[in-house]
């Protein structure tokens, strides 16, 4: 976009090849299922360095479509034309829904991503991890399990985000995940900074 503060601003469309998605209905729990609203909604986008990342809730053809996955996108800017520099998929497994996923990258090019995590033997909880975009090596850490039954909701938490502290190297997430009085009170929200440590790990700094 350009002339922004004009009021006849420009705007130019872009179309970027990917890997097929589209709505996954299926997202279990212990004892039940959970509603997969919203789906394929990307509701931000960060920039740094000429990079664009952003990242959705969507099924894969993995599995016909079926549970949520946490889709990762990073678009190269830096030539005016964007580019697909990278996509990802974090899958935790068959039958996992991943949703409510949010994405930002540090000083590293390394990914910092959260989403909301549920299947038949795990209630609904927030997990943090980092991406290496040379190698797809995905190191995630559950930051806030979840202990109750999510028992009604037409929605699905309110919102994700990830954002990068100042230091250029610490990731700042924000998620839901569903306490022990889920009955009174469905959504907690947690937050939980972490960083990229040696070989690969990841290190849980705070949380609450």
């Amino acid at each position: 976009m350009t002339n922004y503060l004009s009021n006849t601003p420009n705007f130019t469309y872009t179309s970027l090849p990917v890997t097929p998605y589209k709505n996954a209905p299926r997202a279990d729990e212990p004892g039940g299922s959970i509603t997969t609203f919203p789906n394929t909604t990307t509701t931000q986008v960060q920039f740094h360095r000429g990079h664009l990342v952003t990242a959705m809730a969507s099924g894969t053809p993995a599995d016909g479509f079926t549970f949520p996955k946490a889709l990762i996108f990073d678009v190269d800017v830096t030539s005016g034309t964007p580019v697909l520099s990278g996509e990802f998929v974090v899958n935790p497994g068959n039958g996992v829904a991943a949703q409510m996923p949010s994405v930002e990258m540090d000083r590293s090019d390394t990914l910092g991503v959260t989403w909301m995590e549920s299947s038949a033997n795990e209630f609904l909880s927030m997990w943090v991890g980092t991406l290496d975009q040379n190698t797809g090596k995905l190191v995630k850490r559950v930051a806030a399990p979840g202990v109750g039954f999510f028992s009604s909701s037409s929605r699905i938490g309110d919102y994700s985000t990830t954002v990068l502290d100042p230091n250029g190297k610490t990731f700042w997430s924000a998620n839901e995940y569903i306490g022990d009085a889920p009955r009174t009170n469905i959504w907690r929200t947690n937050i939980q900074s972490f960083t990229a440590g040696a070989q690969g790990a990841i290190a849980l700094n705070s949380g609450q």
